[in-house]
């Protein structure tokens, strides 16, 4: 829950000039407001390209993403679609992109009948996954009209937001690259951050791993959920200008308004994240400044190898947040099995620790002892995790606390690691996030969309893996299991990893699913 803080009378009058498809960037200079006091923004817009669309005579048919002004609660965006069959399921969900400081986003779909009068078939205030004032609906829709409405929910509410639906289940969330989805993950987390300056969000910093070698990052999503952080990615040559930015985007109610104490945690030697990467964050005019008032510290979590580096990372995470006594234990040198651990690992507040495929090493049998972990769950097959490894486990710590979750190929044991956390664990089984198995990168930015620790839900559901080009039979076996989602899901990354094949798929599919009595 949000918690409100007091205002000043200190007012930013900022006037657009762009319009039509472009819609204009709003900012507040950073200028300090100590001690959680903030600015009201006084914002103007101008229409959209949508425009009129002030009623159901004028609702617009739009693409799957369109960008909208509201320029006061009276002001409406309506939309009009019909569908073809019975039973069709379909999406919808508002970003907020920038806006003053009370821009709250209402969505209300309803049926359109014959005679002209409205059915009112789902209404939503505030995201259930994000503490945005943003919204999500999803229905199985029968066939007919319908009308879309989205409007302001108070008489201050200005500001602009993107629409995106469509039929299914699942919305993509994408970059150009792997660093630009981080970016978008983020985007879509923390979108609140860009204007409501005034609310506490309880970000404690940011996670930064490497983008091209999974090593050190593997078990950073509980770091960066334990202080509800994004977690960016940096090339081998440091932060892309839009990751800095997105980065200083994310902090600056915290740095300018808050006054909280923040951390920027690099996982990893300079050999997976360069040591321009400190250079880069000290030269940001937000970062400095937090630096300055004494509330930001930059740390490297490294080690002399990725087994060190996270046993540094799940010590830091336990005295962060407090681990449990469950670990899950993953090959150092094998990404694809450790990525779905990830959901269990965030929501249960367990680590995840590496071994080799033969033998574990010493900084992991410290970490466990240091952890006092009592239970571990061992993801992958005797191929990537031997059965001598298994063995040393069960004979520290007995038969019965050691547990293998191990399919015949990634997909499986990714499916078998789901069931385990719903079954569990209790992420819920109506949605999830899906990810390639073909690359890490992805999956890595997205493990902390499933619990962020402070603010927010977040999606609560397990990772699931498929292949690029078709959706994974593994998959069609968890829906089979479960059933067919109720709550709306995410695809992480562009066509180049997760095909638009495989969320058609994904939507034609039918489960075999009988609900028990």
């Amino acid at each position: 829950m949000r918690v409100r803080f007091s205002r000043l009378l200190a007012i930013v009058t900022v006037a657009s000039l762009v319009g039509a498809m472009v819609l204009p960037g709003i900012s507040v200079a950073d200028t300090k407001h100590p001690g959680g006091t903030s600015v009201q923004r006084v914002i103007t817009v101008p229409d959209d390209s949508w425009e009129s669309d002030d009623d159901t005579a004028t609702a617009k048919t739009l693409p799957a993403m369109s960008s909208h002004t509201l320029s006061g609660y009276e002001d409406e965006d309506w939309m009009k679609f019909s569908v073809a069959e019975d039973d069709t399921p379909f999406w919808f969900e508002t970003q907020g992109t920038d806006g003053n400081d009370d821009f709250d986003l209402h969505m209300y779909l309803y049926e359109l009948n014959a005679d002209g009068t409205l059915t009112d078939v789902a209404n939503e205030d505030d995201h259930d996954y994000w503490d945005a004032y943003s919204e999500y609906i999803t229905e199985r829709l029968d066939a007919g009209n319908y009308l879309l409405l989205v409007t302001g929910h108070g008489d201050d509410d200005t500001g602009m937001y993107d629409l995106r639906w469509g039929q299914g289940y699942a919305r993509r969330v994408y970059g150009a690259d792997r660093f630009a989805t981080a970016n978008a993950i983020s985007g879509l987390m923390y979108q609140q951050a860009t204007f409501s300056y005034d609310w506490d969000f309880d970000i404690e910093g940011v996670v930064i791993a490497s983008g091209t070698n999974p090593a050190d990052g593997l078990a950073g999503s509980v770091l960066a959920s334990a202080i509800d952080a994004p977690l960016m990615l940096s090339s081998d040559s440091g932060l892309s200008a839009a990751t800095l930015a997105e980065i200083e985007r994310v902090l600056r109610p915290e740095v300018y308004y808050m006054g909280d104490s923040l951390t920027i945690y690099i996982l990893g030697g300079t050999a997976a994240v360069p040591a321009v990467v400190e250079t880069q964050l000290e030269a940001s005019v937000v970062v400095s400044q937090a630096i300055d008032d004494g509330n930001l510290e930059i740390v490297r979590l490294a080690g002399a190898n990725r087994y060190e580096t996270a046993s540094k990372v799940a010590e830091e995470f336990d005295d962060v947040y407090g681990a449990s006594t469950t670990a899950y234990i993953v090959n150092g040198a094998a990404w694809a099995d450790a990525l779905s651990a990830a959901a269990p690992a965030v929501y249960d507040g367990s680590v995840i620790l590496p071994v080799a495929m033969d033998m574990i090493p010493q900084d992991t049998i410290d970490a466990l002892a240091a952890l006092s972990i009592t239970e571990v769950f061992i993801v992958g097959g005797e191929m990537v995790v031997s059965p001598a490894v298994e063995a040393e486990f069960v004979a520290e710590l007995g038969d019965p606390a050691v547990t293998r979750l191990a399919g015949s190929n990634r997909y499986e044991t990714a499916r078998l690691v789901a069931e385990h956390g719903v079954d569990d664990v209790g992420l819920n089984s109506d949605r999830f996030v899906l990810v390639s198995g073909e690359g890490f990168a992805d999956a890595l930015a997205a493990g902390p969309m499933v619990y962020p620790y402070n603010n927010g839900d977040g999606v609560q559901g397990p990772i699931l893996l498929t292949p690029k080009a078709a959706l994974s039979a593994s998959v069609k076996t968890y829906l089979d299991d479960y059933g067919m989602p109720t709550e709306l899901c995410y695809v992480i990354g562009g066509t180049s990893a997760v095909s638009d094949t495989v969320i058609s798929e994904l939507t034609a599919f039918e489960s075999s699913y009988v609900p028990p009595l």
